[in-house]
Formats: structure tokens, C-alpha cells, sequence
């Protein structure tokens, strides 16, 4: 991408959460995002700023088939090689259950939560979200807990305008 900057794995990680799960900002001020783990699942599946702008997307409209699909099409592509990677990034995948009990919203709902979203009311869709996730299995609800904190990490990434490394 000529004329895009771009940003080396070391200055991306910087802008990650730091372990304890705060926002922080870095010494340059900059909005950090994520955790040490989902850096690693997001540098894993490679995603591009496309992938993360899909993702805010998704986040936006609570709609998240095609998101889905494309983490899934990356895990996918991660190097077998290594069992702990490929596991590490089946943790963030999103639960086929998860996305039909989010599909099962209906028009109205949905569009109340995009307004909501608009309106920046973080804290009602996030009691939303959980009662979604509430309504699932015990064994669903971590997967659909470690995929929205992905989500959120990737939105941030968009917001602060930060992409992943290059490759």
C-alpha cells in the first residue's frame, strides 16, 4: 500500500492493553487496545485493516456472520506447526450458538442496538451482550466472552486508526 505508513509488529504491540485489562495510555499518549493474548490471535490470523474495519462494522450493526466467516477462513491459514497457535486462536473464534442466538434478534431490536451503538451507550449494549451470551451453554459462553473482547480490541485498533504489522 504505497504511501500508507506503516507500523512495525513492536510499535503495534505497544498500543496493546496492558496484563491487568485497563485502558492505559502509552508514554506517547497513544490509545492502547486488547490484551497480550489477543495481540498474538490478532498478529496470527493476520488481519488486515480491511479485517478491522469489517469488524467495526460488525460491532456497529451487531452483525456477525460475515466477520465470522473471515476469522474463521484465517484461523484456517494459521501454521499447523504449532498446536499452541492454532489453539490460541480457537479460543477467539466466535460459537456457531453464539452467532445464531445474535442472528435471532429481531429487526427492531437490532436496530434499537445500532442506535444505541451511534449513541455511544456502551454500557446498555454491554448488558445486552451479556444477556445474549447469558442465554447460552456454560462451554458457549467463554468463546462468546474471548470473541468480544476480540471485537472490542479490533474496534479500538480502528478508532485509534492503528493497524496491525505488515507482513
Amino acid at each position: 500500500m504505497a504511501g500508507v505508513p506503516t507500523t512495525s509488529a513492536a510499535q503495534w504491540k505497544n498500543r496493546i492493553l496492558d496484563s491487568s485489562g485497563v485502558h492505559a495510555l502509552s508514554s506517547a499518549q497513544e490509545c492502547v487496545c486488547g490484551t497480550p493474548q489477543i495481540y498474538n490471535v490478532v498478529v496470527l490470523l493476520r488481519l488486515t485493516p480491511l479485517d478491522i474495519t469489517e469488524a467495526k462494522d460488525a460491532m456497529m450493526l451487531w452483525m456477525f456472520d460475515q466477520v465470522s466467516r473471515t476469522l474463521h477462513d484465517r484461523a484456517s491459514q494459521v501454521e499447523g506447526e504449532n498446536l499452541y497457535n492454532l489453539f490460541m486462536v480457537e479460543r477467539y473464534l466466535p460459537s456457531d450458538e453464539f452467532i445464531e442466538a445474535v442472528d435471532g434478534l429481531t429487526v427492531v431490536q437490532k436496530t434499537h442496538i445500532g442506535e444505541l451503538s451511534i449513541g455511544g451507550r456502551n454500557l446498555e449494549l454491554d448488558q445486552i451482550i451479556n444477556g445474549v451470551i447469558l442465554s447460552l451453554p456454560d462451554e458457549v459462553q467463554v468463546k462468546a466472552r474471548n470473541f468480544m473482547m476480540l471485537m472490542n480490541t479490533l474496534v479500538c485498533l480502528h478508532s485509534s486508526l492503528q493497524e496491525p504489522p505488515y507482513y
